[in-house]
């Protein structure tokens, strides 16, 4: 008996073994959008934030995508 549930714990931590294998393997990928206007300096700072988070996180790549100003942001938001 003890062996059995032995067997059967062995299987199971290779199976979430190999599907933590297969997870790691794969990009996550997130749109963020932003009201700030293109070429300021608030684009900038959104910038450099992107790039930290994604220096630290590698397994996700952020696209950040300028959407107009507040108002179409929040359209924007509503259509998703």
């Amino acid at each position: 008996m003890v062996q059995k549930l032995r067997l059967v714990a062995m299987g199971l931590l290779l199976a979430v073994w190999l599907m933590a294998g297969t997870a790691v393997a794969k990009q996550t990928e997130l749109t963020m959008y932003y009201p700030v206007a293109v070429g300021g300096p608030l684009t900038q700072v959104i910038d450099s934030m992107v790039e930290a988070f994604m220096a630290q996180n590698p397994e996700i790549k952020v696209n950040a995508i300028y959407a107009g100003n507040y108002n179409d942001a929040r359209i924007k938001l509503w259509q998703l």
